[in-house]
C-alpha cells in the first residue's frame, strides 16, 4: 500500500520569516540583529539555521475508514461492476435486493454515492470520466404533453452469460414531460406502423395528453420548415391523432434538447434499464424482455424522485396528479384501439383489408404500404413516403370472420378466420392490469 505523507508548518514563525533569517545570515548579520530585525529569540534564530526542515514533521495521513462493502465477496462485486459497465445505480439495486448473494449480512442497505466511492476506490480502472453538460430548466402543466421516440440498442438475448453476439433491438418509448411517467414498447422495427403501434398502446394505458412532442422521423412528419414555421404531418398520424383531440407537435430539426425529457429517458433506458434486465437473467425473446422491461419501470423508474413544488415526490406519486388531468378513449366516447400493419401491393395494384378489396393507384403496383385500422372498421392506407392513398372502412363484423389480408371470399372468411385477427385489446388490458397494481 501507498503511504502518503503531509508536512505541517508547528512554530512561532511563518515560512517568510524562516526564509529571512536564512537569507540575513548568508548577508553576514549577527544572530542578536537578526532575531531583532525578525521578531524573535535568538534561540529560535539559532534553531532554525542549525535545522532548515524545523517545524516540518512528517505525519502519515489516516487511513481511510473501509467501506461498508469491503465486508462483502470482492470477487462478486467486482464482476458485478464489469457486468453492469460501471453504473452505480444497477449495483445498487443489486446488492440492495439480495445483500446476502454479495456476501453482505442481510440487513446491509447501500446508497448510490458509498457504491460510487468504494467503486472509484477499488476498481478505479473500470470508471471513466465524463463531461456534464449544462441542463436547461423545463416546466410544462399537468396533462400537457408526451414525448415519444425509438431507442436502437444492442441486448444479448440469453443473459449475460450468453456466448450469442448482441442483437439489435429497437424499443418505442413515450415520457410524459410533467410527471416523467414512461413507458416502452418493443418492437420488430422503426416502420410507422411500429410508430402508430406504440403509440396507441402508451395511450390507451396511460391516457391521452393535448400535445405529443415527436421526433422528425419521416414515419411522423413529412416536412418539417421549422424557419417558417411549415410543417406537414403523415396523414396516419394526423389520422390517430385528430379524433383523441391530441395537437402533434414536431420536434425543431436536428436539435435533440426540444425533447429532453425523452433523450434523457432514453439514456438512462439503455444505460440502466437494459443492462438491468439482462444481469443475472435469461432473457430468450421479444416478449420476456418486454415483460423484464415492465417490471423495471414499475420497480426502479417509477420509484424515481424529484423535487416539485417544494416536496419530493416519485414518479409514481407525481404521475398519480398527472393522471386527472389526462382523458381516455372510453371518456371521449371514439373507437380508439388501433391495429397498424405493412402490406404488398399486387401487380393490378390491389391489397385486401378484412375481406374487402382496396383499389390503388396504378403507380402503387408491387410496392409495400402501410394500414392503419381501428376497432369500428375506419381504416387509411398511406404510401412508403406518407401519402394519404385511400381512408375507407369495412364492416366491423370482418373483423371476427376475416384475417387481415383476406380477400372477399364469404365462404373462405369463416373457414380461414384465424386468431391474429384479433386487434390488441387483449395485450392492452395485461398492461393496464400491470400499471394499475
Amino acid at each position: 500500500m501507498c503511504i502518503n505523507f503531509t508536512f505541517h508548518v508547528k512554530s512561532m514563525i511563518n515560512d517568510a520569516m524562516a526564509c529571512k533569517i536564512k537569507r540575513l545570515h548568508k548577508e553576514g548579520l549577527p544572530k542578536a540583529e537578526i532575531a531583532g530585525l525578525v521578531g524573535c529569540s535568538r534561540q529560535t534564530v539559532y534553531a532554525y539555521l542549525k535545522d532548515p526542515l524545523r517545524g516540518l514533521r512528517p505525519e502519515m495521513l489516516q487511513r481511510p475508514k473501509p467501506f461498508k462493502l469491503d465486508a462483502g465477496n470482492q470477487a462478486k462485486i467486482e464482476a458485478l461492476f464489469k457486468a453492469s459497465p460501471s453504473n452505480c445505480a444497477v449495483v445498487t439495486q443489486r446488492i440492495n435486493a439480495d445483500p446476502v448473494g454479495y456476501g453482505l449480512p442481510a440487513d446491509t442497505t447501500v446508497s448510490r454515492r458509498s457504491v460510487e466511492r468504494y467503486g472509484k476506490a477499488r476498481f478505479p480502472g473500470l470508471f471513466a470520466k465524463s463531461a456534464m453538460l449544462p441542463v436547461q430548466p423545463f416546466h410544462c402543466e399537468k396533462g400537457e404533453q408526451l414525448q415519444i421516440d425509438f431507442v436502437q440498442a444492442k441486448f444479448r438475448y440469453g443473459g449475460s452469460g450468453s456466448t450469442d453476439a448482441p442483437s439489435t433491438v429497437y424499443i418505442f418509448e413515450a415520457c410524459y414531460a410533467w410527471s416523467r411517467k414512461s413507458f416502452v414498447w418493443v418492437c420488430p422495427d422503426m416502420t410507422q406502423a411500429s410508430w402508430l403501434l406504440g403509440i396507441a398502446k402508451c395511450l390507451a394505458v396511460l391516457g391521452i395528453p393535448r400535445t405529443i412532442l415527436c421526433d422528425n422521423d419521416k414515419g411522423l412528419v413529412i416536412r418539417n420548415d421549422w424557419q417558417h414555421k411549415r410543417i406537414q404531418y403523415n396523414p396516419a398520424f394526423d389520422w390517430l391523432c385528430r379524433p383523441l383531440g391530441i395537437r402533434p407537435k414536431a420536434a425543431r430539426p436536428s436539435r435533440p434538447q426540444t425533447k429532453g425529457r425523452i433523450e434523457r429517458f432514453g439514456r438512462y433506458l439503455q444505460e440502466n434499464g437494459l443492462i438491468d434486465v439482462s444481469v443475472g437473467s435469461n432473457i430468450r425473446n421479444a416478449s420476456e424482455l418486454q415483460a423484464a422491461l415492465d417490471r423495471w419501470i414499475k420497480n426502479v423508474a417509477d420509484k424515481r424522485c424529484y423535487q416539485v413544488d417544494g416536496n419530493l415526490c416519485t414518479v409514481e406519486e407525481l404521475y398519480a396528479q398527472e393522471r386527472e388531468h389526462l382523458t381516455f378513449a372510453g371518456d371521449l366516447g371514439v373507437n380508439f384501439d388501433v391495429t397498424t400493419w405493412t402490406t404488398e401491393v399486387s401487380s393490378s395494384s390491389v391489397i385486401h383489408v378484412y375481406g374487402t378489396k382496396v383499389q390503388l393507384g396504378r403507380q402503387q403496383a408491387n410496392t409495400r404500404v402501410c394500414v392503419a385500422m381501428r376497432l369500428n372498421g375506419e381504416f387509411i392506407v398511406t404510401s412508403g413516403d406518407g401519402r394519404l392513398l385511400v381512408q375507407d372502412s369495412v364492416p366491423v363484423g370482418n373483423l371476427q370472420n376475416c384475417t387481415r389480408d383476406q380477400g372477399p371470399n364469404p365462404v373462405a372468411q369463416t373457414q380461414q378466420a384465424q386468431p391474429r385477427a384479433r386487434h390488441m385489446s387483449s395485450a392492452m388490458a395485461d398492461l393496464d392490469v400491470l400499471y394499475q397494481e
